[in-house]
């Protein structure tokens, strides 16, 4: 019995919750006092106790505050009706520090239906405030979630996470502004088992951006979002370390200057494989799809040792209209290969332009570009590939020549035969 009521107590203390409120440790949620300090300590009791911890910011209050750090283990609930407004005053004095900020969490969340407000907007326009600060940042967390949460406004990136996996972002809207091309909503570095679903994006830098610098991308999904005024899914252009299986399906783009986007630079190793994109809409969009692998403009005349790869990609059920339907312009020291294109149905002004790739497809409008459809035209070739094409078709044409050159004499001689006998 002893032994029972012990497994019971150590159950119950393993499984306990403690939750703390904000309004508890001195917050006003008025949207004038500062609340930095109170928000701090309640977030410090959250680390004192040791134990799974819930911290709400509840009511229809607004938080206004400095920057913070997050507790393991914890989750913050910011009711439907309450934000959490960035307080400007606190960068005026300090190095960049995230709004909310993450280091080496385990099973933290934020949720809750709420608002957080970056004031990105009034912070900029303070001409002394040079590194901007991103609303959430996650450094090396495992099993992250934001899920019920509106972000707007934000000095930089809405959401940055690195080194991290297990990520989990649902129903998340993040809107900044849509005339900085600075802006990205979410950005992710050397994260993987990551799922985006069913959000939404408008910004002026790239909706999501997905890079590989300390560790391999792998394994992400991005499910049902709606992507609006922005620069697309970036992924890359730093893909030293490896970015593999990234699935973006069910999703729509509406009025974005671009679409997808694979990216490297020229003297950077590294491969992108294994990228799935499937049923998506596309409606005013400027490039629907787009490969850059010489994305710091690096002169084609210098040669390295080793080249980017990108690889096995598939493009697949997709439909919509805008600009430009496909601008994949790979090296010719490394041609992308394993493309596949199946039901693609696309009314765009600009069709195909393809410059050394590899690939098959079917059931593809506009007509890809032959590299494109299992054949090799002039721009999927090598460099060398390129010469032996152009020497043939130049020994071709000068036996054409000669051919009929010599037809020509021919006719030439008999009309002097025929002149010689007329006389």
């Amino acid at each position: 019995m002893k032994y029972f009521l012990l497994i019971f107590f150590l159950t119950s203390v393993i499984k306990a919750e403690y939750i703390i409120n904000v309004l508890d440790f001195g917050a006003k949620g008025d949207g004038q006092t500062d609340d930095t300090a109170a928000i701090r300590a309640a977030f410090a009791n959250c680390t004192y106790i040791q134990i799974r911890c819930t911290v709400l910011f509840p009511g229809t209050g607004t938080y206004l505050t400095g920057p913070f750090n997050l507790t393991t283990r914890t989750s913050v609930k910011i009711s439907s009706e309450a934000s959490i407004l960035l307080n400007p005053y606190y960068y005026n004095f300090q190095e960049y520090l995230p709004l909310i900020n993450g280091y080496d969490l385990i099973e933290t969340s934020i949720s809750g239906g709420g608002m957080i407000v970056g004031q990105g907007s009034k912070l900029r326009a303070q001409p002394y405030i040079s590194n901007y600060p991103n609303i959430i940042e996650c450094f090396n967390c495992i099993s992250f979630k934001i899920m019920q949460i509106n972000i707007i406004d934000s000095p930089n990136y809405g959401i940055f996470v690195l080194n991290s996996w297990n990520i989990t972002l649902n129903s998340v809207n993040v809107t900044n502004d849509i005339n900085d091309p600075s802006l990205i909503c979410l950005a992710f570095d050397s994260c993987y088992n990551v799922q985006v679903l069913s959000s939404m994006f408008n910004c002026g830098g790239q909706h999501i951006s997905i890079k590989a610098t300390e560790t391999k991308a792998h394994n992400f999904t991005i499910s049902e979002c709606m992507f609006g005024y922005g620069q697309g899914v970036l992924i890359g252009p730093n893909i030293i370390k490896n970015i593999q299986s990234v699935t973006l399906r069910d999703s729509t783009f509406i009025g974005s200057s671009a679409g997808i986007i694979l990216s490297s630079y020229r003297n950077v190793t590294g491969t992108i494989e294994s990228i799935i994109c499937t049923d998506l809409i596309f409606i005013s969009v400027g490039t629907i799809f787009s490969v850059v692998m010489n994305y710091g403009h690096e002169s084609e005349t210098a040669s390295f040792s080793e080249y980017p790869q990108i690889q096995n990609i598939s493009l697949l059920n997709l439909s919509g209209f805008g600009l430009v339907a496909a601008h994949v312009d790979c090296l010719s020291e490394s041609r992308c290969t394993g493309f596949s294109l199946q039901n693609v149905s696309l009314d765009t002004t600009i069709w195909f332009y393809c410059n050394n790739v590899v690939g098959e497809s079917t059931t593809v409008t506009p007509d890809p570009c032959p590299g494109l459809m299992g054949g090799q035209d002039l721009t999927s070739l090598s460099v060398l590939e390129k010469g032996l094409i152009a020497t043939s078709a130049t020994l071709a044409f000068i036996s054409g020549m000669s051919i009929v050159l010599v037809l020509l004499l021919c006719k030439r001689k008999k009309e002097n035969s025929f002149q010689i006998i007329n006389d």
